[in-house]
């Protein structure tokens, strides 16, 4: 008896299935999309400051003082024209470091609320200070390709996702940019007789879920209802 082709195997699982599958993914992307982006350690986000001495003065002066001065907002703050964008690293702790005395806590925040936060924190009396901020850098948010390797252990590729999440860093992608180096490349026929899944944390620590990938060998990629879409935490 014929063995039965690699293609065929690969593709065992009902039609039904798949749809089912892409159906519930759309709709988690619909969902993780109406949601506003929280900051994470290790993102980088751009913050502009600006202050008043008073209400009635035009021109917005820049932070460089009014930083090192916060602790003591009665102190006259030297008149600077710099309020140029700056860039600060969200630390492990949560925390941006402003200046050597100054620190604000934003991780898990939204932009709106970490920009709140500054303000709060550098609104000293008499004077009114602007806060704009915006991620420079989607660090925080990543999913991870997992090659089993045996008893030589797993090869953990970590990848970041562009926000907002499109469905654009799909699984084909993801395969790309794990074994674009030439010493990792996986043949044709190591990808056909592969075990390929994409696992997603459920939300609220629930089980999390398995969706099949399956390789089409004559396009050399997922199929299209197997391409899903990768969110933050992913695992493939």
């Amino acid at each position: 008896i014929a063995e039965e082709p690699p293609a065929a195997r690969q593709s065992a699982i009902p039609m039904s299935h798949q749809q089912m599958d892409f159906d519930r993914l759309a709709k988690e992307f619909e969902n993780f999309a109406r949601t506003d982006y929280v900051i994470e350690p290790p993102d980088i986000v751009s913050i502009r400051i600006s202050y008043r001495l008073s209400e009635d003065e035009d021109s917005p002066r820049s932070y460089s003082n009014l930083l090192s001065n916060v602790a003591t907002p009665r102190l006259r703050i030297a008149e600077c024209m710099d309020a140029a964008p700056r860039r600060y690293v969200v630390g492990m702790d949560g925390f941006i470091r402003l200046s050597k005395i100054t620190s604000v806590y934003i991780a898990g925040m939204t932009v709106k609320e970490a920009q709140d936060a500054i303000q709060r924190k550098l609104q000293p009396q008499a004077m009114k200070v602007d806060v704009w901020l915006s991620v420079a850098q989607f660090n925080s948010k990543v999913y991870y390709v997992i090659t089993k390797g045996g008893q030589l252990g797993d090869d953990v590729t970590r990848l970041s996702i562009p926000f907002p999440v499109d469905g654009k860093e799909n699984v084909a992608k993801a395969l790309a940019q794990a074994y674009d180096d030439a010493d990792r490349k996986l043949t044709p026929s190591e990808l056909v007789s592969a075990s390929l899944r994409l696992l997603r944390p459920a939300p609220n620590g629930g089980e999390q879920r398995v969706y099949p990938i399956i390789w089409d060998p004559s396009a050399q990629a997922p199929t299209p209802l197997t391409n899903h879409g990768i969110l933050p935490g992913d695992r493939i």
